[in-house]
């Protein structure tokens, strides 16, 4: 059986190798952009979630229920953001784009559970959600250590998966590049490398085979 050049022992390794290390690195770079996205995007709107509070507190303190849907929805129309309030006790009382009569769901939604948890322990952390459409945060509103009311806001997941696709497409795009020049690179240290060997690999089988043929 014919043996291969060394060459050709040498070369694919270097190739599968470079080829896993540089796999692993776009994967990590895929995730960590992905992270950092909707880390962002849960601060913003976390940020918003902010910003509404004094103004609920205020409405919640007159009982102007329907006063707080009606602000909500002149809200949306100058952003792209839905906006729910959640009361302690589950009752819808506002949303920025739907009727409040048909969103008693929301109050089983995991995000509202667990920002009512949250909040009856004294803990103002965010609870993020992301579903299909859109992506969630919640925040507790308290009141003597206790769950007031809960802040929804949403932002379509859209947006973020269209602007993580194109990094995505760059990071492919940059890895194909690098996967070509160290090909290249590769290659030629390779064939340095493997040459000289591969040719006193075949001078000495030369000399073997004279000196079989001889005896």
């Amino acid at each position: 059986m014919r043996r291969k050049p060394l060459f050709w022992q040498l070369y694919p390794s270097f190739v599968w190798v470079m080829l896993v290390a540089i796999g692993l690195m776009m994967l990590f770079a895929c995730l960590s952009f992905q992270r950092q996205f909707y880390d962002q995007a849960t601060r913003n709107l976390e940020t918003n979630a902010r910003l509404i509070e004094p103004k609920l507190r205020e409405l919640l303190e007159t009982r102007d229920l329907s006063g707080l849907d009606l602000w909500l929805k002149r809200l949306s129309i100058s952003s792209n953001l839905r906006i729910s309030i959640v009361l302690e006790n589950g009752k819808v009382a506002a949303d920025s784009t739907e009727d409040i009569a048909s969103l008693n769901h929301l109050a089983s939604r995991p995000e509202i559970l667990e920002a009512i948890r949250n909040g009856n322990t004294g803990s103002r952390a965010t609870v993020r959600r992301l579903d299909r459409d859109l992506i969630y945060a919640a925040i507790p509103v308290l009141e003597k250590g206790k769950t007031l009311a809960v802040i929804r806001t949403g932002l379509p997941a859209d947006a973020i998966r269209r602007a993580l696709w194109s990094i995505y497409a760059e990071v492919v795009a940059v890895a194909v590049a690098l996967v070509m020049l160290l090909a290249g690179v590769s290659w030629f240290y390779t064939r340095k490398i493997s040459q000289p060997l591969e040719t006193k690999r075949q001078q000495a089988k030369a000399v073997a085979d004279a000196k079989k043929a001889a005896a």
